[in-house]
C-alpha cells in the first residue's frame, strides 16, 4: 500500500512561480520531486522516472499538457493524471487527465486530489 511519503511526482508547469510554490508545498510530503518546464521535456523525464502521479498545467510552450497526456497514455494508463489550469472549460477538454485543478491552487484540495490519486494507485 502506498501513501503519500512513498510517492514519486513529475510537475510540469512553465510558469516559475508556480514551480517553486509547488515544489515547496509538496517536496516535504512526498518522495519524490521532479520538475520539467513543458510537455516535451514532461514526457522525457516520465520515461526515466516513471512517476506515481503527474500535476501538469495545459498551456505550455513545445508542447502543451494535453499533448504530453496524449502521448503518455498510449503507453501509461495506470499513473494518475491531475491538470491545473486558469480555465474551467479546459478542466473538461483533457482527455486522459484523471482530476483537474482550477488556478489559484489551494492547497487542502492539492493534497485531496493527491489523496484519491494515492487511492486509485492502491487499487491498481
Amino acid at each position: 500500500m502506498k501513501n503519500l511519503k512513498d510517492i514519486r511526482l513529475l510537475f510540469v508547469e512553465d510558469e516559475l512561480l508556480m514551480q517553486k510554490s509547488i515544489e515547496k508545498i509538496l517536496a516535504k510530503h512526498i518522495k519524490e520531486f521532479r520538475l520539467a518546464v513543458n510537455g516535451e521535456e514532461g514526457l522525457k523525464i516520465h520515461g526515466e522516472m516513471k512517476p506515481d502521479i503527474i500535476v501538469t498545467d495545459l498551456d505550455m510552450p513545445v508542447m502543451n499538457g494535453i499533448q504530453m497526456i496524449s502521448a503518455i497514455r498510449k503507453t501509461d494508463i495506470v499513473t494518475p493524471i491531475i491538470i491545473i489550469t486558469a480555465f474551467e472549460d479546459q478542466a473538461e477538454v483533457a482527455n486522459g487527465a484523471d482530476f483537474s485543478l482550477i488556478k489559484p491552487i489551494l492547497k487542502k484540495r492539492l493534497f485531496e486530489l493527491l489523496e484519491l490519486c494515492v487511492e486509485k494507485l492502491n487499487k491498481n
